[in-house]
């Protein structure tokens, strides 16, 4: 299954798992914004991910080794030929829900698809699941 990266190739390939966050508070007194998107820590070599089944999993493992596993993430991801879509195309933009999404330090990434898609590799907003830099990501 041929799969494409819509968002970044950085040296090795990254995938940017993203979870849409529904229940936002505008109190003051309210927890900070849970966790809903990462550039993934995990590379790759070959790509083979296993197809967005296997990248989905990747994300879901990753998420769940930093606590946040109660959601189901998704990668950032886009098929040709999607088993799970009747062999049809699946475009990663149609997996991820509407925003807003949080990194893992709570900062804002996107507040729905065009304001996450306008992003260009701010580093201070597109971490890795454990809220650290992603290595050769930088403004631009």
């Amino acid at each position: 299954m041929k799969l494409w990266m819509s968002l970044f190739v950085i040296g090795a390939l990254l995938i940017v798992a993203i979870v849409r966050w529904e229940n936002i508070v505008g109190a003051a007194s309210a927890p900070p914004p849970s966790m809903g998107f990462f550039v993934t820590s995990a590379k790759s070599k070959t790509g083979n991910l296993g197809g967005l089944v296997g990248a989905d999993r990747i994300c879901q493992t990753l998420a769940a080794a930093v606590g946040q596993g109660d959601k189901t993430w998704r990668a950032y991801l886009s098929a040709e030929r999607d088993a799970a879509n009747n062999n049809n195309p699946t475009n990663a933009r149609e997996r991820i829900g509407n925003g807003p999404w949080f990194n893992a330090n709570g900062i804002m990434v996107g507040n729905d698809l065009a304001d996450l898609h306008a992003r260009r590799g701010n580093p201070i907003l597109l971490v890795d699941e454990r809220g650290q830099m992603v290595p050769g990501n930088s403004n631009g």
